[in-house]
């Protein structure tokens, strides 16, 4: 408990100048994957509450597929779907609606349990404990800066530790709920009055919304280790002076090792440019290097596995 209250405080203590890019980029571009998970449980429940409740009010009168093309022409349609479409976002956002909550474009006269509150209250929930859980493991870091190496081998082993893997396990037990319920409910094999998504329709209204959720929660089981050691101590005093800030919002972590392993090889076949452009120094002259430079030297050297113990990458 010392020791966490020690990272805590430093934390805070690095969060200005420069600890605060860290949580930009984290949340930015590292968490990239369980923003598409989210958008896409969003997406999907969406398309369950609007194409449910218009087949409910038409009485199946058009097909589901069809009611993009009739709202260009029908004025009526075109009110109603707007209607509908207003209503049911509301509804997303309640696990229970009331005889007081009711609207007449969705659900009306149909009190009782939100099917599709729930799946949507139920995925928000999950991302952010996920997120909070990230957060909480980062607060309790030593990282610094967003180009440091200590910034790096957070994010690498992050998805090593116990509690980010059975966040991970989570996010996948639900999706595997998640997809199951709707595919089961389109079939009547679930009975639920309020879901009327069809078994025909699933593919053509919502597929890509379900290849958007496995793919994201396969993401998070999917753990990619750099070719290196960067497990390394030194690696840690390390800085990346050369990424550009713009990558602060683009780039992640794991293409950075990829250039990294890349520069290491060219600067063995004496062609050090690619290094120098990601350290942001020169390392032709080691003589006049400052001390600064000499420990990244070092810590490449010690990550690319090379026992020379003059910082060398020659």
């Amino acid at each position: 408990r010392g020791q966490v209250c020690q990272n805590i405080i430093m934390f805070a203590s690095n969060f200005f100048p420069w600890g605060w890019t860290c949580l930009l980029h984290f949340f930015a571009v590292e968490m990239r994957s369980l923003y598409l998970f989210y958008y896409s449980v969003n997406s999907l429940v969406a398309k369950i509450a609007f194409s449910g409740e218009m087949e409910r009010q038409l009485d199946s009168e058009f097909d589901t597929n069809e009611w993009s093309n009739i709202r260009l022409v029908d004025e009526n349609i075109n009110a109603l779907m707007q209607c509908v479409e207003d209503a049911a976002t509301t509804a997303m956002w309640k696990f229970w609606i009331s005889d007081d909550d009711s609207h007449p474009c969705y659900r009306d006269e149909l009190p009782g349990f939100s099917y599709v509150g729930a799946l949507n209250i139920s995925a928000f929930t999950c991302c952010c404990l996920f997120l909070l859980m990230c957060l909480w493991v980062m607060v309790t870091s030593d990282i610094t800066d967003w180009r440091a190496g200590n910034y790096l081998y957070f994010t690498w082993d992050l998805e090593h530790r116990t509690r980010y893997k059975v966040g991970a396990y989570i996010v996948v037990a639900y999706t595997a709920g998640f997809t199951g319920y709707v595919v089961l409910a389109s079939f009547g094999v679930v009975p639920t009055m309020h879901v009327f998504l069809r078994p025909k329709e699933m593919v053509p209204l919502v597929g890509i919304e379900m290849v958007g959720i496995l793919a994201s929660a396969y993401a998070f089981l999917s753990s990619t280790n750099p070719p290196f050691d960067w497990q390394e101590a030194h690696l840690h005093s390390c800085v990346f002076y050369g990424r550009r800030w713009y990558n602060i919002v683009m780039n992640s972590n794991n293409s950075l090792h990829d250039k990294l392993e890349h520069a290491i090889l060219m600067a063995r076949l004496k062609m050090p440019e690619e290094l120098e452009k990601l350290l942001g120094f020169q390392v032709s002259n080691q003589s006049q290097m400052p001390a600064q430079c000499r420990r990244a030297l070092a810590a490449l050297r010690a990550i690319d596995g090379d026992p020379d113990d003059n910082g060398d990458l020659e």
